[in-house]
């Protein structure tokens, strides 16, 4: 699961780095939080983060991205600003590289 953070570069241009920093902190917070203790939370780059969840489907693992957005998006940030999110799903096929799994789940986050 990609999930991407929506107009995070306003917090940078118009609030600073540091306060970026401190909303991307608060996001990975919150997915570890939110996850469970199998699943595999981290920063992806830049204003992204990848979720590997073992043992789940791909219909689990949408509702454990659409659960995500909805916390992210209720979270009161440092920030002072609303933020929001969007996800992208892909579940592992038989034969699947690593490269194909990301490249699905980039596709479905737009």
């Amino acid at each position: 699961m990609l999930i991407d953070l929506d107009f995070f570069k306003l917090i940078n241009d118009e609030l600073g780095h540091l306060a970026g920093d401190r909303v991307l902190a608060e996001v990975g917070a919150l997915l570890r939080a939110n996850v469970r203790d199998i699943d595999v939370p981290g920063r992806w780059g830049g204003e992204e983060f990848l979720i590997v969840c073992p043992e789940t489907d791909a219909e689990s693992a949408l509702k454990v991205a659409e659960r995500i957005v909805a916390v992210i998006a209720g979270h009161g940030f440092s920030s002072k600003r609303p933020q929001t999110a969007s996800a992208g799903v892909a579940a592992l096929a038989d034969g699947d590289e690593p490269d194909g799994l990301l490249s699905r789940a980039d596709a479905a986050l737009y």
